[in-house]
């Protein structure tokens, strides 16, 4: 309900904002490469199912991105 999938869906992309901007370090998100934005944010699912590692454990999937570099 407050829009925070929204928002992080904007931020990789997958989403248009149809106004507005997001700014990542006082530049807009959408003009950063996607590895640049990766490296600054890390996005955990509630329903591990629907993560990057389905067959891992929340603590696993997390150590993933502590390991991208």
């Amino acid at each position: 309900g407050a829009g925070k999938s929204t928002l992080l869906n904007m931020i990789s992309g997958t989403l248009q904002a149809d106004s507005g901007s997001i700014l990542l370090d006082g530049d807009e998100v959408i003009n950063k490469p996607e590895y640049v934005r990766c490296k600054s944010i890390g996005r955990v699912f509630q329903d591990p199912s629907k993560g990057v590692a389905p067959n891992m454990t929340i603590l696993e999937n997390i150590a993933l991105a502590d390991n991208k570099g």
